[in-house]
């Protein structure tokens, strides 16, 4: 658990100060600790109160019409498609996702702004719906805002109503228990403490520095998917 607890706050420090990567990284690093099921079970929970607390600092940022005219309706399509998947394929395709996320990486590096195909936003929801990490997809649509705080608000109040519909499948196919429930309560002063070191690292970087960090954190997530086979 203390392993666990280390591997969460490592993971939600690096979502609040770029807006995701959070889930991600925390199923990439802690592979080895618990089955990815049970991974999943105890980080998307206790991701609901890192992204709370983005959404409630930074309510006024949201892009309501970003979120709720593109994003939202093209992630709910995907997204039960992603949990068919999910029981269909578990793990198989994973290293294929993060050879993508990998290339998104270096796009992102190489073309750092300008709009993005709809198309990555109903593969986000695909990809949130089998494995809770479709941040990686949808956060290269959200760069497309100038301000590095309405991209983090916006992507919280994102992963705030995905991980709950995520919390809600967890309870009916029986992967959200008593242990994992435990866990993620145990977690929540974790993701508590890494919304604090993000916002204050946040407040201190310029959009540029912003912007890059969210790109080699694609890259990160990406490749450690990749070594691990999560």
């Amino acid at each position: 658990m203390i392993l666990l607890a280390l591997i969460a706050f490592a993971a939600f420090s690096c979502e609040a100060l770029a807006g995701f990567g959070g889930t991600v990284l925390a199923l990439a690093l802690g592979a080895e600790v618990r089955p990815l099921q049970e991974l999943l079970a105890i980080f998307v929970p206790a991701n609901l109160v890192l992204s709370a607390g983005l959404v409630v600092r930074h309510f006024a940022a949201v892009d309501r019409r970003l979120l709720l005219l593109r994003i939202a309706p093209l992630m709910l399509l995907g997204l039960p498609f992603g949990i068919l998947l999910n029981h269909a394929a578990g793990r198989a395709l994973v290293p294929l996702f993060a050879l993508a996320v990998i290339a998104l990486s270096l796009l992102s590096f190489a073309r750092p702004r300008g709009r993005r195909s709809p198309i990555w936003l109903w593969l986000a929801g695909i990809v949130h719906g089998a494995w809770g990490t479709g941040g990686p997809l949808v956060v290269f649509v959200v760069h497309e805002l100038d301000d590095k705080h309405a991209v983090r608000a916006t992507l919280a109040a994102l992963w705030l109503a995905l991980n709950a519909i995520l919390v809600g499948t967890f309870f009916l196919d029986g992967r959200l228990g008593a242990r994992t429930l435990l866990a993620s309560l145990a977690l929540s002063p974790v993701a508590a403490g890494a919304l604090v070191v993000g916002e204050l690292i946040a407040a201190r970087w310029s959009t540029v520095r912003f912007r890059a960090f969210g790109a080699a954190l694609l890259g990160a997530a990406g490749l450690l998917l990749l070594l691990r086979g999560a």
